[in-house]
């Protein structure tokens, strides 16, 4: 199940894909997100994308999770990453697939092995779904007018005998 939580948290009114296709994020963000929203922006301005963390909650009982923005404008799929791992090892991992994805132009194949002790399967999900966890993705998407033709895909990882 993708994590429902923390993503209300940072939004005074929710993107959903229906929504116009460019929106001010000030008038979807809660005021003490919109610094963290402008920092992401100006790293997918310069990177081509970037990846996000959000930290587990104890009070909702939901994992950590990490997500890319901006991979949409690519024509490439979003990607969440679900995990108990921290920040820094949730986004290595979906740096390595995402690097791999815009490398390639096209999704990774099932057993992809970004690290040698890993295979990655990636699993279309609905976008809405994404939007609704990932909610600076969402807010990006809606101010550059990708949401409408953005894909998202879960990031399974597994061991390889796994």
């Amino acid at each position: 199940m993708l994590p429902m939580l923390l993503a209300a948290a940072l939004l005074a009114a929710a993107p959903t894909p229906s929504a116009p296709s460019h929106v001010d994020p000030r008038s979807v963000l809660r005021p003490d997100a919109i610094a963290r929203y402008d920092s992401i922006k100006t790293t997918v301005a310069k990177n081509g994308w970037t990846c996000v963390y959000v930290e587990p909650s104890a009070s909702t009982s939901t994992s950590g999770y990490a997500y890319t923005v901006g991979l949409g404008a690519k024509k490439l799929p979003e990607l969440l990453y679900i995990t108990p791992e921290s920040g820094e090892v949730a986004c290595a991992m979906i740096t390595a697939i995402a690097t791999r994805l815009v490398r390639r132009g096209l999704p990774v194949a099932d057993g992809y092995e970004p690290l040698p002790t890993h295979k990655v399967h990636l699993h279309r999900i609905p976008p809405k779904t994404f939007f609704d966890a990932c909610t600076f993705a969402g807010v990006w998407a809606l101010d550059h007018g990708t949401m409408r033709a953005t894909e998202a895909a879960q990031v399974v990882v597994s061991s390889p005998s796994g």
